[in-house]
């Protein structure tokens, strides 16, 4: 679908686009871009970011109706309930984990067994509690607890990863990390600092994953993705919200906005203008890295 040459990408086929699920071309050609830009190694984080951007912009003047794709899909989407049907299953919940760091994370996830990667969505708009509301009856992950229907664990600290028990058959991790590590990005950020992200996402996951031995599958998703300011598209001065969505907007502002129940939520990289010392992390509109999430299922021999 596309062809990437150094700082550029260009879509060369739009057939994906028009032929079967959109989305399916656009998660492919997201883990092509975010591969190519590991292979640069130091510029992982800024030239992915800065093809992501372009990738999209092409896609949503070639394709407006992708985001109603997305859209649709996410309301159809039932994959959390669909693994929590079953009789034994091992749920890991990262809050506010990537495509951007699965990529490099997929060789070394092998280890641990055999690795089916594909994607699911977050709920809209892109914000936890709405994730929570949908599938657990909950305001946040901190309200969550214990029920008849899976053993649940909020993961706040690395060292706690140890003191999750191993003996029951419908578990649930909900991971702070790595959401918790973005209220740090204010003054001075730049986009490789997102490296932290990573790093920290890397060693919580497969942390859990040794503590996790007993478990033969594993299903690894997150909430939702982010937003960073960097290559932007526009800002916005009048977006009613410091967030990406809105209970109301001007009629001049809706062009770059999608209307979703009582929200009108933003599309792309288009941006609203925030002043002094913010967060440069953000989530909740209708950009493909918010909304297209990873989907890991790992299974391996001698678990049960």
């Amino acid at each position: 679908m596309i062809k990437i040459d150094r700082d550029s990408v260009k879509i060369n086929n739009i057939n994906p686009l028009i032929r079967g699920d959109p989305v399916d071309g656009i998660f492919i050609s997201l883990n092509e871009i975010w591969n190519y830009a590991w292979s640069e190694d130091k510029k992982y984080y800024p030239l992915g970011e800065k093809l992501t951007s372009k990738f999209e912009e092409q896609v949503s003047k070639l394709y407006p109706e992708i985001y109603d794709s997305i859209m649709q899909n996410a309301e159809r989407s039932n994959t959390i309930s669909e693994i929590m049907s079953k009789d034994r299953f091992c749920l890991i919940i990262m809050d506010g984990m990537s495509l951007r760091e699965v990529v490099p994370l997929l060789k070394d996830l092998k280890k641990y067994g055999d690795v089916r990667y594909r994607f699911s969505y977050s709920a809209i708009p892109r914000e936890t509690e709405f994730f929570t509301k949908r599938y657990f009856d909950a305001l946040s992950p901190s309200q969550m607890r214990p029920n008849e229907k899976y053993y649940y664990v909020h993961l706040q600290r690395e060292d706690a990863i140890e003191d999750i028990p191993l003996g029951k058959n419908k578990l649930l991790i909900w991971s702070l990390y790595p959401d918790d590590m973005f209220r740090y990005f204010r003054s001075g950020f730049e986009t490789q600092d997102l490296q932290e992200v990573f790093i920290k996402t890397k060693n919580i996951l497969f942390k859990l994953l040794e503590h996790l031995s007993s478990y033969n599958e594993i299903f690894i998703t997150s909430d939702h993705g982010y937003f960073v300011d960097t290559f932007s598209w526009k800002g916005l001065n009048d977006f009613p919200s410091g967030e990406r969505y809105s209970y109301n907007v001007p009629e001049s502002l809706k062009k770059y906005c999608k209307q979703f129940n009582d929200y009108w939520v933003l599309i792309g990289r288009y941006n609203t203008i925030k002043r002094g010392k913010y967060v440069h992390v953000r989530h909740g509109g209708l950009s493909f890295l918010e909304t297209i999430v990873p989907l890991i299922e790992i299974k391996r021999n001698g678990g049960e």
